[in-house]
């Protein structure tokens, strides 16, 4: 948010600035992060894109996904919520969306027993949400996104998030904040859902989903396409491959 910027900034400089000018160089993995670095640090920065295994997380027949959304109960539209339980990850307002629609159910996965965690459980109890199930840590999340059928991620502060491409790698609708990291991955309207991480808005894009059934999965299609196209592991790693050797021909 606006009124936190230069706080953030602050905070940035006196806990990495050092270690970073130290640095003959920095790799990040989005073009807004290099542009950040390069600006506010003035340190020679890279970017190279995150990536992730097509094979392992991919679109599912709509036979096998009915299947996996029996063995996970779900039975109404389903907003998977995964993540680390942080302030800056913001499922504190993912949770408020949930109590304005009761109507859906939400399915968060993270360390419940961190504080945050441990808030997150205590607001379900108090708000009585009956909608929403905390899954904790798990180790099936490909077969979870490709179940759900949306993905949830208010997120306040992101650099590239494997969280997203992974989730678009399945074929699943990504309703995400519209923050500089996010918007490399995800064209409003064309493959996910960009918008202000307001539970209000929130709620209205989640129902609009709902009830447009077509709409949710020419989305997912069209975000497993990108994925397929710019963020598999061996654009990655030949991503990587150029900038080290570009690194090694500046030394030679």
């Amino acid at each position: 948010p606006l009124g936190l910027r230069p706080w953030y900034r602050q905070v940035y400089r006196s806990t990495k600035g050092p270690g970073l000018r130290r640095a003959d160089g920095v790799m990040t993995v989005s073009t807004w992060g290099e542009a950040f670095l390069r600006t506010q640090f003035g340190v020679e920065a890279a970017c190279v894109p995150n990536g992730v295994d097509t094979e392992r997380y991919r679109s599912r027949p709509e036979a096998e996904r009915q299947a996996l959304r029996s063995d996970f109960g779900f039975t109404r539209f389903t907003v998977l919520v995964p993540g680390r339980m942080a302030l800056e990850k913001n499922q504190l307002a993912a949770l408020r969306t949930a109590r304005l629609a009761r109507e859906l159910d939400f399915v968060f996965v993270g360390d419940m027993d961190s504080p945050l965690g441990m808030v997150i459980q205590r607001l379900k109890t108090l708000w009585r949400l009956d909608n929403v199930r905390l899954l904790g840590k798990r180790w099936d999340m490909p077969e979870l996104y490709a179940a759900a059928d949306a993905l949830l991620q208010p997120t306040l502060a992101e650099n590239q998030s494997l969280v997203t491409l992974e989730a678009m790698a399945c074929g699943l609708c990504v309703v995400s904040s519209a923050i500089p990291a996010q918007a490399e991955l995800i064209t409003d309207g064309v493959d996910g859902l960009l918008l202000p991480p307001v539970p209000d808005l929130l709620v209205r894009a989640l129902r609009f989903l709902e009830a447009h059934p077509a709409t949710v999965n020419r989305l997912g299609e069209a975000a497993r396409a990108r994925v397929e196209r710019h963020h598999t592991l061996s654009a990655t790693a030949a991503a990587l491959a150029a900038l080290l050797h570009r690194a090694a021909n500046r030394l030679d």
